[in-house]
Formats: structure tokens, C-alpha cells, sequence
């Protein structure tokens, strides 16, 4: 059943058919700036991750600013924002970790709007698709919601699509 209140509007929330569904949703930038600075760096993922790990910067900002939809210079950009509100990244091991603290930060907020615009309480939240399989970024989710984070296979998405497709239950 949708959920349509005005506090649900002004928090950014949608809700968006599927075949036998509705699901109530909050688009958030995610993964997008994780995959531009790796693009830059021309690393694996993996290596972001293990670079996140050796720093303790954990300046947060606001990944869904317009600003980091279509950067030019996505590191640029970042670097920019974070030295508006403080002390810049010194490594790029801390520009990674900040961008990790910063999403997980952006779940919390949202998942906290969720609760509060459906009136509604979650002890857990699941993540599906590829950022499923960042261990770190699931720890830090847990941390800044507050909540057990489960992480379903990364297959989830493709199988349901293809049990839907074949029409079994």
C-alpha cells in the first residue's frame, strides 16, 4: 500500500511500483561517488577499502549536494566541500574514509526520517545489490543507524528479477 503523507513529500520519499509491490523509497546518491573516485585513483575497490582503513578522518559531508552529480573532478570536489566545513583530507585514504562516513551518515539520517514520517520502528536494515559486499561500509551503516545490518547476496536483484520473469513464486 502506498504511503502518502505531506511529512513523506518533504523528507524526499517516494513510492515506486514493481510487479506485485510498492516500495517505499528515499534515492540517495550511494555508490556513485565511491565508483568516480575509483575510476580516478584507478584502483580496485578492495584497495579503497583497505585504504579507508589506515585513517581516522572521519569528516562528514552532504553526498546528495548538487554539487557531486556530475563533477568534472570528483576528488576535486570533495576535497572543496570539506575544507568549506573544516580541515581537508590529507590523503587520499582520507578523502575514501570520509566519503564511507559520509554515506553511512546519509542511511542514518534517512532511515531515521523513515521511522519518524511512517511512524514506524525497524530494528534492521538489508542491503542488497553491490554495496553489499563492503563489510566496511556495513559497519559503519550499522554504527550511524544504530541498527543490525543485513547483507543479502549480491545476486538478490538479478534473481528476483529473473524469478519474476519466469513467473515462479
Amino acid at each position: 500500500k502506498p504511503i502518502t503523507n505531506p511529512e513523506s513529500c518533504r523528507a524526499n520519499f517516494t513510492n515506486e511500483g514493481g510487479v506485485g509491490y510498492i516500495r517505499y523509497l528515499k534515492n540517495i546518491m550511494g555508490l556513485w561517488i565511491i565508483q568516480c573516485v575509483q575510476k580516478q585513483l584507478g584502483i580496485s575497490f578492495a584497495e579503497m577499502v583497505e585504504l579507508a582503513k589506515t585513517s581516522t578522518y572521519t569528516r562528514i559531508f552532504d553526498v546528495n549536494a548538487a554539487r557531486f552529480s556530475a563533477p568534472q573532478d570528483m576528488r576535486a570536489e570533495i576535497r572543496a566541500a570539506l575544507t568549506e566545513t573544516g580541515e581537508a583530507p590529507a590523503t587520499d585514504a582520507d578523502l575514501i574514509n570520509s566519503i564511507y562516513h559520509s554515506l553511512a551518515y546519509c542511511y542514518g539520517e534517512a532511515y531515521r526520517e523513515m521511522e519518524a514520517v511512517t511512524g514506524q520502528h525497524w530494528d534492521k536494515l538489508y542491503i542488497a545489490g553491490g554495496g553489499a559486499k563492503n563489510a566496511t561500509l556495513n559497519e559503519l551503516t550499522a554504527h550511524y543507524t544504530g541498527k543490525q545490518v543485513v547483507a543479502l547476496p549480491i545476486e538478490a536483484t538479478a534473481i528476483g528479477n529473473l524469478k519474476i520473469q519466469m513467473n515462479i513464486q
